[in-house]
C-alpha cells in the first residue's frame, strides 16, 4: 500500500491511495482514507493537541 499526498491546484492538497485489490477492497481503502483526511482536517485545525484528545 502507498499513501501519495500532493499538492494540487489553488493550494489544496490530494491523497492518491495505492493498494492490492487482491488483498484490500475499495470500501476498506476508502474508510481508511477518509479518516485520514479527518485525521489530517483536525491536525491543521489545532496541531497542539495531543492526537488522543482529538476527535471529529
Amino acid at each position: 500500500m502507498t499513501w501519495i499526498v500532493s499538492r494540487a491546484a489553488e493550494g489544496a492538497m490530494r491523497l492518491d491511495v495505492e493498494y492490492s485489490t487482491d488483498i484490500l477492497d475499495h470500501a476498506t481503502v476508502s474508510s481508511w482514507a477518509g479518516r485520514y483526511v479527518d485525521l489530517l482536517t483536525l491536525l491543521a485545525r489545532d496541531s497542539r493537541q495531543p492526537l488522543p484528545v482529538l476527535r471529529a
